[in-house]
Formats: C-alpha cells, structure tokens, sequence
C-alpha cells in the first residue's frame, strides 16, 4: 500500500471515530456549551450545543476538504505554484511522479495531524463541559497545542530535508 493511500485511510479512520465520538457524547452535553477558553483554560464563550457541533463539523469539513483538495490539485497544478527547493530538479519529467506522490503523502499526514488535533481538543472541550462546576480545560490541552505546533515546525524542517541540492558531476 503506497504512502497516499494510507495516509488516506488513516484520514478516514480519524473521520469515522471523530463522528462516532461526537454522536456518543451529544447527549451527555449541556445545552449551552462553554465553547470558547482563554490561555488559563477558563470558559469566556458560549453556545449552544447544537450550534458548536455543526461549528465542530464546518471546521472538520473544511480541514478534510482542504487537505485532500490540495491533495487532488497538485499533480495538475502548473509548476509555479508548487514551493519546494530544487523545483527544476525535482519537478523534472523523470522524476516528477515520484516527487509529487512523497509530496502529496507528506501533505496528508500533516491533514491527519492536523484533524487528529481538532478532534482531541474538541474532545477535551466535550469533557470540560460534562464536568461538575465551571468548564475549564485542564493541562493537557496547552500540551497537546505545543506539542502540535512543535510538530508543524519539525515537519516544515523536515519537508526542507527532503529535496537537498542535488548532486551534480
């Protein structure tokens, strides 16, 4: 199984178990929801329940369909909107096919890190409201945020990596 299409599969799975986990826990959510937390975690925005789960489902559609938008575009994108170094090297006729599939698999893992972070920080937010007392988003959330950040900056300097200067005789 090639690299896009795992990661694709993956992309689904996070999909499938996110909806699941949405239709599970709408019922033990109250009506009004905190739906918005300020860096301490502390609730400073509400709505109601019904309204922050189609919020919920806009932002995931709009993650998905970004990703794999962008994922369907770039082997018919014209070669000045593909960034990447090296470009004339590496977008040549030999060597194009190769590249633009590593480059489309890097792009959709960064989709299923980036939807697999919605869905982990939505799911805090359910449990901070089905909680006793006033809804606060406890530490993990400020982790899972700099750990998600940290890995959108690896991942940049790890795409850097990917097309070195090539060789020349």
């Amino acid at each position: 199984m090639s690299q896009r299409s795992l990661a694709m599969l993956a992309l689904a799975a996070i999909i499938v178990v996110a909806t699941a986990h949405a239709f599970y826990v709408y019922p033990s959510l109250p009506d009004t929801m905190a739906s918005h937390f300020d860096l301490s975690g502390t609730a400073d925005g509400f709505q109601e329940k019904s309204k922050f789960m189609v919020f919920y489902a806009l932002i995931m559609v709009m993650m998905v369909g970004t990703f794999v938008g962008i994922a369907y575009v770039i082997p018919n994108a014209p070669e000045s909107m593909i960034n990447i170094p090296h470009k004339d090297y590496y977008l040549a006729p030999e060597r194009r096919e190769a590249t633009l599939d590593r480059l489309i698999s890097e792009l959709l893992w960064m989709g299923n890190a980036t939807v697999l972070f919605i869905f982990w920080m939505m799911s805090q937010a359910f449990q901070a409201n089905m909680t006793e007392g006033a809804p606060t988003l406890g530490l993990s959330a400020s982790l899972s945020t700099v750990a998600y950040l940290v890995l959108i900056l690896g991942w940049c300097v790890r795409l850097a990596f990917l097309y070195p200067k090539p060789q020349t005789a």
